[in-house]
Formats: structure tokens, C-alpha cells, sequence
């Protein structure tokens, strides 16, 4: 929809870096309220939204400067803004940030420079942790700000067997890195609004959300979860992994739980 084909990692990088203004201008808020609105006409009047344990992202509104992740399955390419945008008021899910696909959305000037808007950063698939939108997401999360990730790397074209199990490992290098508070959420019914392919929404659809219990990921809590010795940094490359499979384990549970109830 929105891509131009980009084969090189370094091209990638500079070429979304060109199309990416990640100050905000004079036409953020009329971006961010619109794009808030209509998502939700989308979703809340053309399609249903039941979004359980809602409370659980509402009551971090206020966490005392501490950074924040939330992270969920990736089913629909506009999985956000159409499903953050009702999670809450225009004031609270206007201030996330996002890791963006780097080729779908910053590869052409005008559309880098909506989603730019947006507060989408481009992370390019494949080029590793040291790059500038990492970079960028670190900031936001030192500063207390909150950032969603989708740890699947991709849309799943399998919704129905379930959350990809192979994890990219950005999240973790972000968990280690800040020790934010993170909060996990799974949905359901997404790929049905607008599915593989779609250029248009679909409507008469009904989707859940369920969020999870926040778990605080200071050094304390990453000390309880994954022993004493997790922090050492010799023992980074490890704690990457059991990190990710931790994140797999926590978003898979959320999943199974729900799809078991009767």
C-alpha cells in the first residue's frame, strides 16, 4: 500500500531517516485527533470493541516519570492507530510512540511525514538494535514516555494457529536497557477488519481486547524474575533471550487463557 521496493539495509536507513521528522510541527495535534476520531468511527461504529481489564493501561497514566511498554500480537496491518486509538482519551494514547516498519511507512516522503505524525519511529527490519529508531525509543523511555511494540516483527498471516513464537529481540534490548514497567495485551479479530491485502476496512465485526497485569521490570524485578546474576553484563546476550521468551510465554498465556473460556 504504502511501500517502495528498498533492497538495501544501509539505503533502508537513510532513505527512512530522510522521511522521518520525529519533532512534532504545527500539524500534529490536527493529525493525531483525526486519525484518533476516525479510528474510532471504525472501529467503535462500524465494528465492535470489547476491551477488557481496560483499567490495567488507565492506572499508568500517571507512574511517577517510569517508562512504559506495552506489547500485544500483530494480526492487521493497522492493528494502531485503529485498535491503541480506543484504549483510552485522545490525551492518553496521542502520547505512545511506536516501532514502525521502516520500508511500509517511511520509505516515500509524504507518507513518512504523516506517519512521522503520528509518533511512529522506523525500525528497519533486519539491521539490528544499533540503529536510530532504537536510539530514539531509549530516549522516550529514560524520559518516563510509552512505547508499543509488536515483539512478532510482522503481521501474523495465521492468526487462527495462534501468536508467532519467534519473537524478534528488540523488545528485550529495550526492557534491558530502560527496566520500564511493561504491560502485555492480546486481541482478537483484528485480521477480520482489515485483512492481508485489504486497502479498505471492513465492518460488522466484533473484537476483543484483554489486557494483562503490569509487571514492573526495574533491576529489582528483573532480579525476582530471571535470579541475581541477570544483570551481569556478561551475561547480556542470554538475558536477551530468556527476556524474549519470557515476553512469548506472558502474551501467549494472556492468549490461551481467553481462547479456553467458555
Amino acid at each position: 500500500m504504502f511501500r517502495k521496493k528498498i533492497d538495501k539495509t544501509h539505503d533502508k536507513i537513510s532513505i527512512s531517516l530522510k522521511n522521518w521528522y520525529p519533532e512534532s510541527t504545527f500539524f500534529t495535534p490536527f493529525i493525531v485527533y483525526s486519525v484518533v476520531l476516525i479510528s474510532k468511527f471504525i472501529m467503535q461504529i462500524l465494528n465492535s470493541v470489547k476491551i477488557f481489564h481496560q483499567e490495567e493501561l488507565l492506572n499508568l497514566h500517571e507512574r511517577e516519570n517510569r517508562g512504559l511498554i506495552t506489547f500485544s500480537n500483530h494480526n492487521c496491518l493497522f492493528d494502531d492507530p485503529f485498535l491503541i486509538a480506543c484504549l483510552g482519551k485522545v490525551d492518553i494514547v496521542s502520547k505512545r510512540y511506536i516501532a514502525a516498519d521502516a520500508q511500509n511507512f517511511f520509505s516515500r516522503k509524504h507518507t513518512g511525514f504523516f506517519f512521522s505524525q503520528g509518533r511512529c519511529v522506523p525500525i528497519v527490519r533486519g539491521a539490528g538494535i544499533q540503529q536510530p529508531g532504537f536510539d530514539f525509543l531509549k530516549k522516550v523511555l529514560s524520559e518516563g514516555g510509552w512505547v508499543h511494540i509488536f515483539p512478532e516483527g510482522t503481521r501474523n498471516r495465521k492468526p487462527e494457529e495462534g501468536i508467532q513464537s519467534n519473537f524478534t529481540h528488540g523488545m528485550a534490548h529495550l526492557i534491558l536497557s530502560s527496566k520500564p514497567i511493561v504491560l502485555p495485551f492480546c486481541h482478537f479479530g483484528m485480521e477480520k477488519v482489515l485483512p492481508v491485502g485489504g486497502r479498505i476496512p471492513r465492518i460488522g465485526n466484533k473484537i476483543k481486547v484483554v489486557f494483562g497485569k503490569k509487571v514492573d521490570l526495574s533491576d529489582t524485578g528483573l532480579k525476582e524474575i530471571f535470579g541475581e546474576s541477570c544483570l551481569e553484563p556478561s551475561n547480556n546476550r542470554d538475558m536477551i533471550k530468556k527476556i524474549s521468551d519470557w515476553s512469548y510465554t506472558v502474551l501467549k498465556s494472556l492468549e490461551d487463557t481467553e481462547k479456553n473460556k467458555v
